[in-house]
């Protein structure tokens, strides 16, 4: 486009060059034949023409430059357009790149928590049959002693009977504590301690009292025996409580030493020496031997009735 108004216009001016040659050529013949007044008109003519030459050359400069100018500025807008769509491509491009590596990062996230879930599924499946079978066998092998005890039971001398009073009345004392918890609204369960012969702690339920979690009857007898004694082991000592003793309070027994353990009736929601799990058949450094059934119906009857009132 610039290049036909460029063309056009060197011819324009072609033409009023030649146009001048030859009015200047017919000045000069004029010029022979004709008085000193046409030569002035013919002169004023010529600066005329050669001023309305100037002027035209001008215009003609000033529209070449204005040319320039709109050729300039139609190339940066061009080059800004460009430059706006390839920064908008190379955006939308970093945008598009990222939302795919974020949906990339969540599936495999997403497919290690199932895996991690599916894992944990799996040990928890294979901890539970673990348990079950242990404490299958547990009570199995608590049945076979039973019976063992009955086909080989002599009768009873005088010094067995003394040693079965013996456990009775240490019992009969746990059973008195518990019904001072049920009294206070507890769960009759009671605990005491016995060390040669003589009770050195006592303990009953005071969950509900205290408003605390911890406060079995097993862990307040430990506790008491503890600070007696001055020491956490607890060897040489006996412990009565009128319930199987919780996975809580049959660790607490363990990490005491207590050697022996007598227990009057089975928990089977929460027992964690027999009745829901075993913690002796695990590899601990401390297994206490156990001792069922002292009292257990009496203890059985006392938790049922509690628990009549309640409903």
């Amino acid at each position: 486009m610039y290049t036909e108004k460029q063309n056009t216009e060197q011819e324009n001016y072609g033409k009023q060059i030649n146009k001048q040659d030859n009015f200047q050529i017919f000045a000069e013949q004029k010029n022979s034949d004709c008085p000193e007044n046409n030569q002035q008109d013919i002169v004023k003519q010529i600066n005329s023409n050669k001023e309305i030459d100037t002027q035209n050359t001008k215009q003609q400069t000033d529209i070449r430059k204005g040319f320039d100018e709109q050729d300039t500025k139609h190339k940066i807008n061009n080059s800004k357009e460009i430059n706006q769509q390839n920064i908008a491509k190379q955006t939308k491009n970093h945008i598009e790149f990222k939302e795919r590596n974020i949906e990339q990062n969540i599936v495999s996230h997403k497919k290690s928590v199932t895996q991690n879930v599916d894992r944990q599924i799996d040990i928890q499946k294979a901890i539970d049959k673990h348990d079950v079978r242990q404490c299958k066998n547990a009570h199995k092998q608590d049945n076979d002693r039973r019976n063992n005890r009955q086909k080989n039971a002599k009768p009873q001398n005088s010094k067995t009977q003394d040693t079965e009073h013996y456990h009775i009345e240490f019992m009969k004392k746990a059973l008195e504590l518990a019904k001072i918890a049920a009294e206070n609204g507890d769960v009759p369960v009671g605990c005491v301690i016995v060390r040669d012969g003589k009770i050195i702690a006592e303990g009953y339920n005071r969950r509900q009292t205290d408003k605390n979690a911890v406060s079995h009857a097993e862990t307040e007898a430990i506790s008491s025996a503890c600070c007696l004694l001055g020491g956490w082991r607890l060897p040489g000592c006996s412990i009565y409580v009128t319930l199987e003793p919780c996975p809580m309070c049959a660790g607490a027994i363990i990490n005491a030493r207590i050697p022996e353990v007598y227990i009057a009736a089975r928990d089977s929601k929460s027992g964690a020496f027999g009745s829901v799990l075993n913690l002796r058949n695990y590899p601990l450094n401390h297994k206490p031997d156990l001792h069922f059934g002292i009292m257990e119906t009496e203890s059985a009857d006392l938790l049922r009735d509690f628990f009549r009132k309640l409903r």
